[in-house]
């Protein structure tokens, strides 16, 4: 899959699991009426997700999407995961094979895992 197609099927499946993109300027009271969601490049090669509205649509730059909690709680969800930290960084632990030390929500770690990324995009790609 491209960048596009990605951030495409990962903002999708966070609305379908209650996601509302923070709207801008006159739109902050129309959230809730999106019927689409495109890709595209803007200002300087920065990627950008235009949100399209019955009324009109604005443009937020992706970064501030995929880093905001709402975002990753609707993407990653709120299960537990069971971690254990060693040379590497923290990693998950299955339970029931390793003694973990530390438990987070899923959204938190997968999201400080996105933030510490090379390349978040492609960390999400894992999960869409």
């Amino acid at each position: 899959m491209n960048i596009h197609e990605i951030l495409q099927k990962a903002i999708e499946k966070a609305m379908e699991n209650g996601y509302e993109p923070e709207a801008t300027g006159s739109y902050r009271k129309r959230k809730n009426d999106i019927k689409d969601v495109k890709i595209h490049y803007y200002r300087k090669n920065n990627i950008g997700v235009e949100f399209i509205a019955n009324a009109g649509g604005w443009i937020q730059d992706f970064q501030k999407i995929i880093f905001d909690q709402e975002f990753a709680k609707a993407l990653f969800g709120w299960d537990w995961i069971y971690t254990q930290m060693d040379w590497g960084g923290v990693h998950e632990v299955k339970p029931q094979f390793k003694e973990p030390t530390t438990k987070w929500e899923a959204y938190r770690f997968h999201l400080m895992k996105m933030v510490l990324s090379d390349d978040p995009i492609k960390y999400l790609e894992k999960y869409v």
